[in-house]
């Protein structure tokens, strides 16, 4: 896969995202933008609807705040896929990127714990290499 620059007037936020991000995130994205520019490129497919458009796959977040921050252009691995493979890459990068910020919190802690309804609960400490949880 090859990444292009894209000029952001030619790239969509996909409607049909449901990915959310509170603001303490959405804060944190914004000031390592600002501090170090673009590190992760945007995933985008030839917009289905919108001839010389690109619809953006991962990366809504970034590409809204890139347009706050004065950013014209940004780096974009473009894929063909169809709606339903389209949707399928948005969920599994969501999840997978969802998946490595939990397990990046839970080492900040110092001892690994168990995640209930995406908050480290102190009281559910799992005893690693023993595989049981108390």
């Amino acid at each position: 896969m090859k990444t292009q620059t894209i000029s952001l007037d030619h790239l969509r936020e996909a409607d049909w995202n449901a990915n959310r991000v509170r603001p303490g995130l959405l804060a944190k994205l914004r000031r390592s933008l600002e501090q170090f520019g673009v590190v992760e490129n945007l995933v985008a497919r030839p917009h289905p609807t919108q001839p010389g458009c690109f619809e953006v796959l991962s990366g809504n977040h970034r590409l809204r705040l890139l347009r706050e921050l004065g950013y014209e252009h940004a780096p974009v691995v473009v894929v063909e896929l169809d709606d339903a493979r389209a949707r399928l890459l948005a969920q599994t990068l969501n999840r997978t990127r969802a998946a490595s910020m939990t397990r990046r919190r839970t080492r900040c802690f110092g001892v690994n714990r168990v995640i209930v309804a995406g908050r480290c609960s102190p009281e559910l400490v799992v005893v690693v290499g023993q595989g049981v949880a108390t």
